[in-house]
């Protein structure tokens, strides 16, 4: 494979990430959001229909980005493989490029997802009131 066609695949990889990051954060916004601006207490019915859909929603994104930064891995790996010193007409491209790794994408989105989840769900059930004073919404 050439090089362009590894570079293109490994942007749009990279495009990919950021789209579920984006997506994830956006959602949690959303959700955090509307939890705040309810004006009447949730029913348990309620709370368990929006947690069982976060959760889906949760499992779908991780693992999206779990299999989206494996694949950005394995390129970036072959991008490694195919490239020497004289690819690159700057001399200190290459050692940047060799150092180039994914590898604790899996684990930091695990970790990010794992913190995020837990705090959304426990704002959802157990966290104190987060409305607003009635005259603070004027």
């Amino acid at each position: 494979m050439e090089l362009s066609e590894l570079t293109s695949i490994i942007f749009a990889l990279q495009d990919r990430v950021n789209f579920y990051w984006n997506l994830y954060i956006g959602g949690i916004a959303l959700m955090a959001g509307w939890l705040v601006a309810t004006e009447q207490p949730l029913s348990r019915r309620l709370k368990t229909f929006f947690s069982i859909g976060f959760v889906a929603f949760m499992v779908i994104n991780w693992a999206s980005l779990i299999g989206t930064y494996k694949l950005l891995e394995a390129f970036t790996n072959e991008f490694q493989l195919s490239i020497t010193t004289q690819t690159f007409q700057n001399p200190e491209l290459f050692p940047l490029v060799q150092r180039l790794t994914f590898k604790r994408g899996p684990a930091i989105a695990t970790l990010v997802h794992l913190l995020l989840d837990v705090g959304v769900l426990y704002f959802l059930w157990g966290a104190p009131s987060l409305k607003l004073p009635k005259n603070a919404k004027d």
